[in-house]
C-alpha cells in the first residue's frame, strides 16, 4: 500500500548533512513540503535552494535540539510556511568519533550513574541527543491539541 504525502508537511532535524540531507530530498521528491533544521545556516541554505530548483517547497531553522525553545520554533515556523505539520524526524545527533573497530559495547550502569560521574564522551552524547527525540514530536502534539493542524 502507497501513501500520499504530496503537500503534507515534514520538519527534519540534523538535516544539513547525511541521513537528515538525504531524507529532505527524498521527502521533496515525494511531494512533501520539508522543513529542515541544524546549526549551519549555509548547509540548511544548500538544502532549501536545491529543493526549490526543482520545485520544491521548502524552508529552513537555524536551532540547537539541545535548546527546547528552538524545538518549539521549529515546529511553530513549519506551522507558519506551510500551515501544518504531518510528522517529525528527529534525526539529529553527534555520536563518539573514534575507529569503528575500537568500539566496546556500553554497559547500561554507565547510563544510571550521576551526571558528573558519566565518562566526559558519554556526557556529550546525552547533552546533544537527550532532548531532541521527544521535544520536537511534543511541540508538534501541543500543536495538534491547541486545534492547528499538527501530527
Amino acid at each position: 500500500m502507497t501513501m500520499n504525502l504530496s503537500g503534507r508537511t515534514i520538519a527534519i532535524t540534523g538535516a544539513s548533512s547525511g541521513i537528515g540531507r538525504a531524507t529532505a530530498f527524498a521527502c521533496a521528491n515525494a511531494g512533501m513540503n520539508v522543513i529542515v533544521a541544524a546549526r549551519r545556516e549555509d548547509e540548511l541554505k544548500s538544502v532549501v535552494d536545491s529543493i526549490r530548483s526543482t520545485g520544491g517547497r521548502a524552508a529552513y531553522v537555524v536551532m540547537d535540539v539541545s535548546n527546547p525553545h528552538d524545538n518549539a520554533r521549529l515546529i511553530e515556523a513549519a506551522l507558519d510556511h506551510f500551515g501544518s505539520i504531518y510528522s517529525v524526524f528527529a534525526n539529529a545527533g553527534y555520536g563518539i568519533e573514534r575507529p569503528v573497530l575500537t568500539y566496546t559495547r556500553p554497559h547500561p550502569r554507565l547510563l544510571q550513574l550521576r551526571q558528573q560521574d558519566r565518562p566526559p564522551q558519554l556526557r556529550r552524547v546525552l547533552r546533544h541527543q537527550g532532548p531532541a527525540g521527544p521535544l520536537c514530536p511534543r511541540h508538534a502534539r501541543r500543536a495538534r491539541r491547541q486545534g492547528r493542524r499538527g501530527v
